[in-house]
């Protein structure tokens, strides 16, 4: 492929090329590789990424009855089907998206939560797997509609250990570098690890990740993203180059400004790409 568009791939298919295969795996490996660091993140504070970033799964153990029979169809292999960030040690946020669709209405997944099956692990300590309670402020996450709304907080049983207090927050940026970190299910790394298989597929993003535009409470960016990376958080450096969350992904693919939540309308500001889409706090 001559770039890292996934929009050549979609053309591709959409004119039955018999290279589409090729040029997904050539996509794969070329554009989320990411075995090394974006451009310009060793400025990066990796003991707060590693420790605040995760991903949401389901535990098979404990899936009953519909969450059991919709875990069975997630293509990932450890049942990890959304990204999260530790917002502080007891609560952790991810897209809104994950748990309930763009009627308001509760996806089939969310029968795992009474289950105690929907489970969060961290990139530093993913064997510690930290059981939901509970959606936090339930009634007024039912009530979001906007696309620029798709966030939400939820209560872990146990608290994460080693985060203290709030995760540091930032505003994007224009040209601020950003940092995504989280899960890939299509990359495999060469060479053998004791890590869990999850975590061996986790990824950077694409180097030269970085806000371009920042209107109201929306940016672009350059970040490129899959599925399951939904609510992973990105990361930027804030004024005084401390690593912060400026924002978590929750949607891709021609999600533009205008589709943003209005100043006011929302605590956290929104982000998005046509590869991606993110929403992260502001200050």
């Amino acid at each position: 492929m001559s770039s890292c568009s996934i929009y050549e791939i979609q053309s591709r298919i959409a004119g039955g090329d018999p290279g589409t295969v090729a040029a997904l795996l050539s996509y794969d490996s070329a554009c989320l590789r990411s075995d090394t660091p974006a451009l310009g993140a060793s400025s990066f504070d990796f003991e707060t990424i590693n420790s605040r970033t995760g991903v949401l799964s389901i535990n098979m153990t404990n899936a009953k009855s519909t969450c059991g029979i919709i875990a069975q169809g997630i293509p990932s292999t450890d049942k990890i089907f959304c990204s999260a960030v530790v917002i502080e040690p007891g609560r952790i946020m991810t897209a809104r998206h994950c748990f309930i669709n763009g009627q308001s209405e509760w996806r089939d997944i969310s029968a795992c939560l009474p289950q105690g099956a929907v489970e969060f692990a961290t990139l530093k300590d993913p064997e510690t797997r930290h059981v939901i309670a509970s959606v936090h402020g339930v009634s007024e996450v039912l009530k979001r509609t906007n696309v620029g709304d798709d966030f939400m907080v939820l209560d872990l049983k146990t608290p994460v250990s080693g985060v203290t207090g709030q995760v540091a927050q930032t505003a994007p940026t224009p040209f601020g570098e950003a940092v995504i970190f989280s899960y890939h299910d299509l990359v495999t790394p060469a060479g053998a690890t004791t890590l869990p298989r999850w975590r061996q597929k986790a990824r950077w993003s694409l180097p030269s990740c970085s806000f371009t535009q920042v209107k109201n409470a929306c940016a672009l960016t350059k970040c490129q993203s899959i599925e399951m990376y939904s609510g992973a958080p990105v990361w930027a450096l804030d004024e005084a180059g401390a690593t912060s969350l400026a924002g978590i992904q929750v949607q891709g693919g021609g999600a533009g400004l205008a589709a943003c939540a209005t100043p006011g309308s929302a605590t956290i500001p929104s982000v998005y790409d046509t590869n991606l889409s993110i929403r992260g706090y502001a200050k």
